[in-house]
């Protein structure tokens, strides 16, 4: 229908005209919601090029006429040319409008996200902080465009390094969505998940794992064995009680991912082999050096098929599968598989970074000697 009405428009008025560029608008806003932003793109450009010579610049349909531009840029990836866009229609509207206005706000957060996408972490913080402020004082404590402030802030706080002031504010969505929604709201969920993940960097572990046993306690419910949601859970939940101490309560939960992917993936799958490597860890660290070693052959085998010799990934299950022989007394197959780790190092890196490799190689050898080497007989 917009493609008829612009076509027929095309031919009755001059390429300037309020009527026509409306149109081009109209069928643009109807391409990007298809997912053709090429062809958004296209119509967009006409119109803010029609648009900036016909209106002065603090028109409200030029500034419309860059946002939507601005918008469909980010949806390519021209991030830098959306910024640029942004950045003039947020300065249009700091002239014209009052600090507290709706779209003032809306402004200086549609910036913040290409911002924070070419790396102006700082650039989006500063405009965060005053989206926050305003809403904080414009709307009631459970607003939600307040705590979207706050989750948008927090991320860039915990991006920045700011862990202590993004737990501050991830605290304080929790609260009001612990009290305000059901257990399942996925938007409950996904707090707790953010504010177990700031807990556990601050050193909370047992504050992210009681969070972290609520997610999962929610999504076994809720969700089939195999959901990658739920396998998600329980992978945070067994990281966080291996940092706790509670080697068998991870080593649980990563048999049962690894049962999930065994059965959904095929057998070089990645999350596979990952799965296989975090339980072949756990394993070791509990003294069942045979079980990880069953798991580390494995994960060997398919990287040796997989990667190039030198691969950074096939040389870590080398070393891992070397220190698991290693304890189980197989210290000639322990040093053929560092010697190898050693050999790559050595041709691919400077001398100072081998040093890790050099230094097992060593330690490998000094057992070896120290276990072929008979005890001194006593003298009476």
């Amino acid at each position: 229908m917009r493609e008829r009405v612009l076509a027929i428009r095309t031919r009755l008025f001059p390429p300037d005209h309020p009527d026509l560029l409306k149109a081009k608008q109209g069928l643009a806003v109807t391409r990007y919601a298809l997912g053709d932003l090429a062809g958004a793109n296209e119509l967009f450009e006409a119109v803010l090029e029609a648009r900036t010579r016909l209106l002065p610049p603090d028109h409200l349909e030029l500034l419309v006429a860059k946002n939507d531009l601005a918008a469909t840029r980010v949806g390519l990836g021209d991030l830098a040319g959306a910024n640029e866009l942004f950045e003039a229609v947020l300065e249009a509207k700091t002239r014209l409008l009052p600090p507290d206005h709706l779209e003032l706000l809306g402004a200086k957060q549609n910036l913040t996200v290409t911002r924070k996408a070419i790396g102006d972490l700082a650039g989006a913080s500063k405009l965060e902080e005053a989206v926050l402020e305003a809403r904080t004082r414009l709307l009631p404590p459970e607003h939600p465009d307040l705590l979207a402030a706050k989750l948008n802030l927090a991320g860039t706080r915990y991006s920045l390094g700011d862990r202590d002031g993004a737990r501050e504010l991830f605290e304080a969505v929790h609260e009001v969505w612990t009290r305000l929604l059901p257990p399942e709201h996925h938007h409950l969920l996904t707090a707790k998940l953010n504010l177990a993940v700031t807990r556990k960097d601050l050193g909370d572990l047992a504050g992210a794992r009681e969070l972290e046993e609520a997610v999962l306690e929610v999504w076994t419910r809720l969700l089939p064995p195999d959901h990658p949601d739920l396998l998600a859970a329980k992978l945070n939940l067994a990281a966080t009680r291996k940092e706790l101490g509670d080697l068998g309560g991870a080593q649980e939960l990563e048999e049962a991912v690894l049962q999930a992917r065994m059965r959904m993936l095929t057998p070089d799958h990645p999350d596979l082999l990952k799965a296989k490597q975090n339980l072949a860890a756990t394993r070791k660290e509990l003294g069942d050096f045979a079980g990880a070693r069953e798991l580390e052959e494995a994960v060997l085998e398919a990287r040796t098929r997989l990667f190039p010799p030198e691969h950074p990934d096939l040389l870590a299950a080398k070393l891992n599968l070397a220190g698991t022989r290693a304890g189980l007394g197989d210290l000639a197959g322990a040093r053929e598989l560092e010697e190898a780790v050693h050999e790559a190092w050595t041709r691919l890196l400077p001398s100072d970074h081998g040093i890790e490799a050099r230094l097992r190689v060593a330690r490998h050898r000094e057992r070896q000697r120290l276990s072929t080497t008979p005890f001194a007989r006593l003298t009476s």
